[in-house]
C-alpha cells in the first residue's frame, strides 16, 4: 500500500521528531536534527560564494615590458633596391623604408600569398616578388 503523505506531512514529522531529541539533550554544535540541517542549508544558500580575490576587468594576470626602440635610419636605397621596395610596399601598405629582417620576412610573405597564380595573381608578379626580396635581404643579410 502506498504512503499518501504530503511533504508538508512528512516535514512536520520530522520536525517534532528533531525538537524532542533537542529536548533530551542533543549535543549543542553538531547538525543532528532537521531543524539544524535546515538552518545549515539555508545559510549555505544565502551566502555568496568565494571565489579568490578579484582581479581587475580588462587586465591580464601577466605584465607586458616593452621595450624603448631607437629610431631607426632609413635604409639608402640604389636605383634597383628603390625598385624592388616599391614592388613590396604595393602589396603591403605597411611595409617603411627602416624594415628590419623580420619585417622585410613578413612583407615577402604577404606579397608572395597576394601575388601566387594560384590565389589570383600571375606569375610574373609572383616572380617580381621574389627577386625583390632577394634584392633587399642583402640590405638586412648581418641584423639579427
Amino acid at each position: 500500500m502506498l504512503n499518501t503523505e504530503t511533504f508538508s506531512e512528512v516535514l512536520e514529522a520530522l520536525l517534532e521528531e528533531s525538537t524532542s531529541e533537542n529536548a533530551l539533550g542533543a549535543t549543542q554544535g553538531h547538525y543532528e536534527g532537521v531543524q539544524d540541517a535546515l538552518g545549515f542549508t539555508t545559510i549555505l544558500v544565502n551566502t555568496p560564494r568565494y571565489h579568490g580575490p578579484r582581479k581587475p576587468q580588462g587586465t591580464r594576470a601577466y605584465h607586458i615590458k616593452i621595450k624603448a626602440q631607437a629610431a631607426r635610419v632609413a635604409h639608402v636605397f640604389n636605383p634597383e633596391q628603390a625598385q624592388a621596395f616599391e614592388t613590396l610596399k604595393k602589396w603591403n601598405q605597411l611595409f617603411t623604408e627602416s624594415f628590419t629582417r623580420q619585417e622585410l620576412k613578413r612583407a615577402f610573405r604577404i606579397a608572395v600569398l597576394k601575388a601566387h597564380p594560384d590565389q589570383g595573381g600571375s606569375s610574373e608578379s609572383f616572380q617580381e616578388v621574389k627577386k625583390s626580396y632577394q634584392i633587399l635581404e642583402g640590405l638586412v643579410k648581418n641584423e639579427p
